[in-house]
């Protein structure tokens, strides 16, 4: 699905304790770094709805929250 405009059910679950600590686990990991990133993603996933009960994808979460600075590292927009 990753779009440039995230969905209202991503925007409603951003805005939650849970939204916040799935970015959480990304932010400050190096996205160059395959087993950080993928145990990072793990982690968000376990913050995230099941996957019935959303229609986004952990990329469109990335995509709508998170930035790649220069140096390699997920930071929050």
């Amino acid at each position: 699905m990753t779009t440039s405009t995230p969905t209202k059910s991503l925007i409603r679950f951003l805005r939650t304790r849970n939204g916040q600590r799935a970015v959480a686990a990304l932010v400050g990991v190096r996205s160059t770094d395959p087993a950080l990133d993928a145990q990072a993603r793990e982690t968000a996933l376990h913050f995230c709805p099941a996957r019935a009960m959303r229609n986004w994808t952990l990329a469109d979460l990335v995509e709508a929250a998170l930035v790649v600075l220069p140096s390699g590292v997920y930071a929050a927009r």
